[in-house]
């Protein structure tokens, strides 16, 4: 896939408690953006970003562990 792809990627996030009295588990995410990066074991995505980003170049990103992902569709 190349940078910019709009995708939807399902995968198992990491969940714990501070007070760890439970053990930490896996629940289900569902995460929407833009495919900005796929380098190493990681996939990062850009899930907000400004329609002017040569003036405003912040965005939101996440980082995936290539590890956690089930699926990746792409939806533009």
């Amino acid at each position: 896939m190349k940078k910019g792809t709009l995708v939807k990627i399902t995968w198992q996030d990491i969940v714990t408690e501070l007070s760890g009295e439970k053990p930490p588990c896996t629940i289900e995410a569902v995460s929407i953006g833009r495919l900005e990066c796929q380098k190493g074991k990681t996939y990062r995505l850009c899930s907000c970003w400004y329609t002017n980003e040569k003036d405003w170049p912040s965005k939101d990103w996440i980082a995936i562990p290539k590890g956690c992902v089930d699926k990746i569709e792409v939806l533009a």
